[in-house]
C-alpha cells in the first residue's frame, strides 16, 4: 500500500485511509499480545458491574473514555471484539487524519507507525493508543480552539497521562520550547519535583513498581536523538508545515523530558510517556522529509530513535528489567 501510494501520490490520502481501517481490523481480532488478558478481565468486570454506579465502573476501567466504549458495545454483542475493534477505530483513525497534515508521505507515515509503534500500542496500552491520536489532532489541527480543547479532553478521557500535555496547547510555549531545547526538560523536572510524591502514590496503589537507576535510559537517548535532529535548519512550503514541525518538536521533547523525569519514581508511565514522544518524533521526521533531504546528523539521530522503537518492541523485556525494584 505504501509502494502504491508512492506510484499514485494523488491517493495517498485514500490509501492512508484504508490502510488505518485494515490495521483497525487486524487489531480488533487480535487473540493474545501484551496486557490482552488484563483487558479481557476489565471488560468482564465493567460487564459484570453494569448497574453499579460510574464511581464503581471507572475504578474498574481506569479511563472513563473505556469504561464507555465498552458500555456502549455491550449493547449490540457481548464478545471482545465489539470493544477492541471500536477502540482499535478510535486508535488508527484519528493518526490517520495528523496523516493528511502532511504534505506528502501519508501513508508512509501510517504504515512505520503500525511497523514500530503500534506493537507497543495497539497490542498493548489500547487506551493510551487512542489517547495518543486525539492528542495529536489537538496540538497539531488547525481547529478553532473550542475544539482542539474538546479534541484534548478526549484524549485525557482515554488516558490520564495525556493531560500532561496540555502547555502543548498554547503556542506561546511550544513555539518556545522548539526554539530552546533546554525550556521543556526543565518544564518536565519541575513537574516532576512538584508532584511526584502524588503520582508515585497513585501508580503504587495499582501496583506499579519504581524504575531502576537504569529506567531513564531510553528517555535519554530519545532526548539527544531529538536534540541532535532538530539541529538541522528545515525549510517548509508554508508556515503552516513549519508550525506544525515545531509544534510536534515540541511534543515529542516534552513528553521524553516527562518520561527521563518520571522514569525512576513510576517506571511503567514513563513508558507511555515515551511512546507518546516517539508519535510526535516521528510526525515530525516525516514532515521535515517531506520538504528536505536529511544531512548526515539528522539521519543518524533518525537511526537511534528508530533502534530504541525496535529494542523495545523486539523484547518488552527490557523495559521490564528497568521497572524492577532490583536487578537481581
Amino acid at each position: 500500500m505504501v509502494a502504491l501510494a508512492f506510484f499514485a501520490p494523488r491517493f495517498d490520502v485514500h490509501i492512508a485511509f484504508l490502510l488505518a481501517l485494515v490495521l483497525s481490523v487486524i487489531c480488533g481480532n487480535r487473540f493474545g499480545g501484551f496486557d490482552y488478558n488484563d483487558y479481557q478481565d476489565m471488560i468482564d468486570a465493567i460487564r459484570a458491574n453494569a448497574e453499579e454506579d460510574w464511581v464503581v465502573i471507572l475504578n474498574l476501567a481506569k479511563d472513563p473514555g473505556f469504561a464507555l466504549v465498552t458500555y456502549v458495545a455491550s449493547w449490540f454483542s457481548d464478545t471482545y471484539f465489539s470493544v477492541f475493534f471500536p477502540m482499535a477505530v478510535l486508535g488508527f483513525i484519528p493518526k490517520a487524519i495528523v496523516a493528511f497534515m502532511l504534505p506528502k508521505y501519508k501513508t508512509l507515515f501510517v504504515a512505520l507507525y503500525a511497523l514500530f509503534l503500534a506493537p507497543g500500542l495497539e497490542f498493548a496500552a489500547i487506551r493510551s493508543a487512542v489517547g495518543i491520536g486525539f492528542l495529536g489532532l489537538a496540538i497539531l489541527s488547525t481547529f478553532a480552539v473550542r475544539y482542539r480543547v474538546a479534541l484534548f479532553l478526549t484524549a485525557g478521557a482515554f488516558h490520564v497521562s495525556m493531560f500532561a500535555g496540555v502547555l502543548l496547547l498554547f503556542r506561546r510555549f511550544w513555539r518556545f520550547a522548539s526554539n530552546n531545547f533546554w525550556f521543556a526538560p526543565l518544564i518536565a523536572i519541575l513537574i516532576a519535583l512538584a508532584g511526584v510524591g502524588l503520582i508515585k502514590e497513585l501508580f503504587e496503589s495499582r501496583g506499579m513498581d519504581p524504575g531502576t537507576i537504569y529506567a531513564p535510559f531510553f528517555p535519554v537517548i530519545t532526548l539527544v536523538a531529538l536534540f541532535f535532529f532538530s539541529r538541522q535548519r528545515f525549510v517548509f512550503a508554508n508556515t503552516l508545515e513549519s508550525d506544525r514541525y515545531r509544534a510536534s518538536i515540541a511534543a515529542a521533547t516534552f513528553f521524553a523530558s516527562l518520561a527521563m523525569a518520571m522514569a525512576i519514581p513510576v517506571a511503567v508511565a514513563a513508558g507511555r510517556l515515551l511512546e507518546v514522544s516517539q508519535f510526535f518524533g516521528l510526525f515530525s521526521i516525516v514532515m521535515a522529509a517531506s520538504r528536505n533531504r536529511l544531512n548526515a546528523l539528522a539521519v543518524i539521530s533518525v537511526s537511534m530513535m528508530v533502534l530504541i522503537i525496535v529494542f523495545i518492541n523486539i523484547s518488552r523485556i527490557l523495559w521490564t528489567v528497568m521497572a524492577q525494584t532490583s536487578l537481581g
